[in-house]
């Protein structure tokens, strides 16, 4: 039996207003070490790029962890027929050692595996976005609490 995962289509923000692709995105970047000596243009610009980041990679998060659990819900269901199809006989370690090898399942496992990983990485790259953001944004108010008493 060929498995079908079923992910690609999943109406995933329909109706709703999702953030594109960023035309800068995957660019590699060097936060810069000395934000004073940015002016006021490069620091907004540099924010509202990784704004635009953070908004995108958030976006792929949200996708890839509810792939993940279509994924695992197809993986349990493929559990359940295998262990039907053995009229429910076997013990739990010929679950956990024989079902889970299956190429099907095995199968499934892998794309399981690719999404955790992916989940890691958009996670961190999130986290990493929004501590440059938070660092412009203190940057941006330093700068107007100076001219306040320039």
């Amino acid at each position: 039996m060929a498995v079908r995962i079923a992910t690609e289509n999943l109406g995933i923000a329909d109706g709703l207003s999702v953030p594109k692709r960023p035309k800068s995105f995957g660019e590699n970047y060097l936060f810069p070490e000395n934000l004073s000596q940015l002016s006021s243009l490069d620091v907004s610009d540099l924010m509202g790029r990784l704004s635009a980041w953070r908004g995108y990679v958030t976006y792929l998060l949200g996708r890839a962890i509810v792939r993940k659990r279509v994924l695992e819900d197809q993986l349990n269901m493929e559990r359940i027929r295998e262990i039907r199809a053995r009229d429910g006989t076997g013990t739990m370690s010929y679950i956990r050692d024989t079902v889970s090898t299956l190429p099907d399942i095995a199968y499934i496992n892998g794309h399981v595996s690719d999404i955790d990983n992916r989940v890691t990485i958009y996670t961190h790259l999130r986290d990493i976005y929004q501590g440059h953001i938070e660092i412009l944004s203190r940057e941006i108010s330093r700068r107007g609490i100076h001219k306040e008493y320039e």
